[in-house]
């Protein structure tokens, strides 16, 4: 490692340090009784088998919390806060007469006064900014915050069922005025549901009777409030509608009592008329009424359905609940609610559905058309279909898949045209400009090497009016050097071109009218790439095609599919160079010769990320499998080939390459307390060359070391097994395997705002499928391969802004099983001295 010549910055860190330890808090302010710990004991009854609350429950009703530290170990920021209030003089009364002349003059003067501006000037200070910015006010006992917290503890308890819990605190000093808060919790025994009862609310009970039912505030802890009304079903649609669901509900006798599952039950059950045609049905229309009077801690539900209310004149009327259809569907394509429809210049044309006849009204504006049957695929709603306010929202996330509509929403209206209870649908969408032009310039410079590069592109959003994306890149660059010893700058030069075309359905060729469910999200691309590169020594031609086909199983499973792909690689080195390859090993030489692979991939992603709450562990399952050269082969199976002096088929004049390669990529993640993220991620792979090939293509052999591998060692410069290079020349060649297995265990967790740390261990080799003399050692063995684990640790820095994450981390080798046997194990010394940075954007795994 390189030593750091600016060493300003140790005063800096020993200052810090100074005011840490030297301005202590307890010192500072000696009748005050510093809080630096909490400590929570909960007493569960003997006869409460369910114990459904924990601490971590009651961690957040804690209103004085212990201070911050920094680094784990100083109290920095209580520190700093009462340094600048006790230490630094406090001139906020004479800032503020300042103030006040100021602001006085000013107003004689008749001048506009910037309140905001002038409350900045007078917060200004050094001392303000570390009182305000900087500092934490240290966290000092106070009986009365304290006893807020015990009532909230108590309130807390009662919404979980303990409705005789009792919660006291303590104060024990631990060190010289350093206090530990106590909180100890003696629930007692939960009320348990032992029946639940549905009751729907008649229209003809007394209007004024109702009025003051729909008052009442919620009772849990008294009998029924109402006892003197005959219940009958009000309407046996919406009656059995509610009652056949009921049993899909979180609330069931025999569970505990919880104001959390009351609440969610409300919302599903409300959730689940509306989406079954109860249009102006809410939440608010559903209470419950507990009678705990039975004894033994049990305690029964009442459900109370209250009728629709609506105002009429001056007179609030109850109606019972009808079921609404969707009349007429308009989808607004010139949707824009700042302008009026005469200014947008709107035309109105009438789509009838190939698949079900169905009607719909687009709206279009004069200088934009988009086919109906695109947008009519996406659109879960239909006529005379009921009301469901599921299907509203799955057609705006699936429109949102267009990508040139930039917002949609579904809204719904009274249809007073016709008669019984219908719904206008309007889908207003906004979109994005249908084209765009884009040039970008670059330069750079590097070791008196200097290179500009330009890129044009050009967008087309829907380019045959369906949703279809066209993307056109054009690329150039140049570079130069100064060499004095020649008359030429010229270095190199390139230039390419990359097109892309998207499809918003899948398209196999031979295959029609393919059915997809609007879930399926399917998209079919093609992408065409071409790059010349001109280099003093060599000229080398890239060529890139494939056909991919992309849709979703479910919401958590996703296949890719493409079939085929096409790399092609062309070399034309000049003599002198030809010269320097040759004396490569060959294992190094296929690397700068000739290249094509033609083949097919398939790629599955399992993912169940938000499937369930956010301190659940989710996982992550990736599935890739490829296979190249073998249309080629089938090929020649045919028609006599042509091979070379070492017996490889060739087309095109240039060998193919024809193997397999499969792996597989699975990650666990476990959210712990607050902000903390551990993960732990298996990555195991095997590509298999044969035939036509000798070894696999370098670009698809495995790197064992890198940002997201093993980030104790650089990219590519490890492995296979125990191999280890015997001269300098080899060791700086990157290296690749057939076979890899690594494992990574991280702990993430945010230190402050966007600054996050991690701890990781990683561990894993490569190694080649057969014996290889140019990789002694390199072979997997069964017996072998894991002693032969490579083993690193190391600390990373992340600076996560939301919509990206700047990671740095520093990776420390530990074991290196390609050393002589007394050398594997790093000394602490060494593996300092050894250590790797990596630099990347966004995180590893």
């Amino acid at each position: 490692m390189n030593k750091l010549k600016n060493k300003n910055f140790i005063p800096l860190i020993l200052f810090i340090i100074l005011l840490a330890t030297s301005c202590s808090v307890p010192k500072m302010y000696p009748d005050q009784k510093f809080i630096i710990k909490n400590e929570i004991k909960i007493n569960y009854d003997t006869l409460d088998t369910f114990q459904t609350i924990n601490k971590s429950d009651f961690n957040s009703l804690v209103r004085l919390k212990p201070n911050r530290k920094f680094l784990f170990v100083f109290r920095f920021y209580s520190s700093i806060y009462a340094f600048a209030d006790l230490k630094l003089e406090d001139r906020s009364s004479i800032k503020q007469q300042k103030y006040d002349e100021r602001i006085a003059k000013k107003k004689e003067k008749g001048k506009k006064i910037n309140y905001e501006r002038e409350q900045k000037k007078l917060n200004r200070g050094f001392r303000n900014y570390l009182l305000n910015q900087v500092g934490e006010p240290p966290t000092f006992y106070d009986p009365h915050i304290s006893k807020i917290s015990t009532e909230q503890m108590k309130l807390f308890a009662k919404t979980k069922g303990y409705f005789n819990a009792k919660v006291t605190d303590s104060l024990i000093m631990s060190k010289k005025n350093k206090y530990t808060l106590y909180y100890e919790i003696d629930l007692g025994r939960p009320y348990m549901i032992s029946s639940i009862d549905w009751t729907f609310l008649d229209t003809s009970i007394d209007q004024n009777i109702l009025k003051n039912l729909f008052l009442k505030p919620l009772n849990y802890n008294n009998a029924f409030l109402i006892n003197n009304i005959n219940w009958q079903y009000l309407n046996n649609s919406f009656a059995l509608t509610v009652l056949d669901y009921a049993d899909k509900l979180p609330l069931k006798a025999g569970i505990i009592y919880d104001e959390n599952l009351l609440d969610e039950n409300r919302n599903l059950l409300a959730t689940h008329l509306r989406n079954n045609g109860y249009y102006n049905f809410s939440k608010t229309f559903i209470q419950y009424e507990a009678d705990t009077t039975l004894g033994n801690y049990k305690m029964h539900i009442n459900t109370l359905i209250f009728p629709y209310q609506k105002k009429l004149n001056d007179t609030i009327i109850y109606l019972p609940f009808q079921k609404y259809k969707i009349s007429k569907i308009y989808v607004n394509l010139g949707y824009n609610p700042l302008l009026s429809r005469e200014k947008l210049k709107l035309d109105t044309v009438l789509y009838v559905s190939n698949f079900n006849k169905d009607t719909f009204y687009f709206v279009y504006p004069d200088n934009f058309y988009f086919k109906p049957k695109v947008i009519e695929s996406k659109i879960t709603l239909r006529p005379n279909q009921y009301y469901s306010e599921q299907r509203g929202y799955r057609t705006e996330s699936l429109l949102m898949d267009i990508p040139i509509f930039s917002n949609t929403q579904v809204e719904y209206l009274p249809d007073s045209s016709k008669q019984g209870n219908f719904l206008i649908t309007n889908i207003n969408i906004n979109r994005f400009d249908l084209q765009r032009w884009g040039i970008d310039f670059e330069t750079t410079t590097s070791s008196g090497v200097y290179g500009v590069n330009t890129t044009i592109s050009y967008l087309n959003r829907s380019i045959f009016n369906g949703g279809e994306v066209l993307l056109f890149q054009a690329k150039g660059g140049l570079e130069v050097e100064q060499l004095f010893s020649r008359n030429n700058l010229f270095r190199a030069y390139y230039f390419g071109a990359d097109l892309s075309l998207s499809f918003p359905k899948l398209i196999i060729p031979f295959i029609k009218n393919i059915q997809t469910t609007v879930n399926t999200k399917p998209s079919t691309q093609i992408q065409l790439s071409y790059l010349f590169q001109k280099r003093i020594q060599y000229n080398r031609t890239l060529i890139a095609a494939s056909y991919n086909l992309q849709f979703n199983e479910t919401r958590y499973k996703y296949h890719q599919i493409q079939v085929p792909y096409i790399n092609l690689i062309k070399i034309s080195p000049d003599s002198a160079y030809s010269e320097v390859i040759n004396l490569l090993p060959s294992r190094l030489r296929y690397g700068y010769e000739d290249y094509l692979s033609v083949g097919a991939r398939y790629s599955y992603t399992l993912s169940n990320k938000g499937k369930n709450n956010e301190r659940t562990p989710y996982l992550y399952f990736r599935f890739n499998g490829e296979t190249s050269g073998e249309i080629f082969w089938l090929y020649y199976q045919i028609f006599p080939p042509k091979t070379d002096q070492i017996g490889a088929l060739k087309v095109w004049n240039i060998p193919y390459a024809q193997f397999i390669r499969t792996d597989a990529d699975f990650r666990v993640f476990f959210p712990g307390a607050k902000n903390v993220l551990s993960v732990i991620r298996a990555f195991i792979g095997i590509g298999y060359p044969y035939k036509n090939s000798m070894y696999m293509p370098f670009e698809r052999t495995y790197s064992i070391s890198g940002p997201s591998e093993i980030r104790a060692w650089p990219y590519r410069s490890i492995g296979p097994g125990e191999y280890s290079s015997t001269n300098n020349r080899d060791s700086l060649i990157e290296r690749g395997s057939e076979i890899a297995a690594i494992l990574n265990l991280e702990t993430r967790f945010k230190v402050y705002n966007f600054i996050n740390l991690a701890l990781f261990v990683d561990l894993g080799n490569g190694w080649t499928v057969r014996n290889n003399a140019l990789y002694p050692g390199g072979k997997f063995e069964w017996n072998k391969f894991y002693k032969q684990l490579y083993v690193g640790t190391g600390v990373g820095l992340r600076l996560d802004f939301n919509i990206i994450a700047i990671r740095f981390d520093f990776g420390f080798p530990l074991y290196n099983p390609s050393m002589p046997i007394d050398n594997k194990w790093y000394s602490f010394k060494e593996s300092m001295n050894n250590m790797n940075f990596n630099f990347g954007i966004g995180y590893p795994f």
